[in-house]
């Protein structure tokens, strides 16, 4: 496909010896939309935008079925616990934190998923020991994330909610160009 891009145009080294300057604008010109990470995480075959369906809305899927219908079974189950975590933590953000701590980028309805909790001290943020091997909620990624996606029972959001605002509250709340700019020590 013409439009597809085959190289980084950062990528120097191979652009020298594969038609240099030139080959590197017809590359530019095959009409690559350039996104910043921020716009990059709205699109919805990102990862980050790839959240649990709303279970009411949800197929059941059974048990013993076929294979679909247990996956069906298994995606919803995954749901009914992590959606309503899902839907309290994009609420924080957009309706408490309202904005990121750095640029004040408002957090925008559907555009939750491009903002996250940044811990102002990384020693205090909840996860798995592999020290010690304490295991947590939070899981070996842990802080909001992690306690977000656990989709164990022992985690639901009823049971959860006081541990998931303690750890909100060790954080700021940074969008996704802000929070790249800090985790790799570019200027703010």
């Amino acid at each position: 496909e013409a439009l597809r891009k085959e190289h980084k145009l950062s990528d120097y080294m191979y652009w020298q010896g594969h038609g240099g300057v030139e080959a590197m604008r017809a590359e530019r010109d095959k009409g690559m939309e350039w996104k910043c990470g921020f716009c990059h995480f709205l699109e919805p075959t990102t990862t980050s935008a790839n959240k649990y369906e709303d279970p009411a809305t949800m197929p059941h899927g059974k048990r013993r079925g076929t294979k679909e219908e247990i996956a069906q079974y298994q995606r919803r189950l995954l749901a009914l616990i992590v959606y309503p975590k899902q839907q309290y933590v994009d609420r924080i953000k957009r309706d408490v934190r309202k904005c990121c701590a750095f640029c004040a980028r408002p957090v925008l309805d559907g555009e939750e998923h491009a903002f996250t909790f940044d811990h102002l001290d990384e020693l205090t943020k909840m996860k798995n020991n592999p020290v010690t091997g304490e295991k947590t909620l939070a899981g070996k990624n842990g802080g909001v994330a992690g306690l977000v996606a656990n989709h164990t029972k022992a985690a639901t959001l009823d049971k959860i909610r006081d541990v998931l605002d303690a750890e909100m509250a060790k954080c700021q709340l940074l969008c996704h160009n802000c929070n790249h700019r800090k985790t790799y020590g570019y200027p703010l």
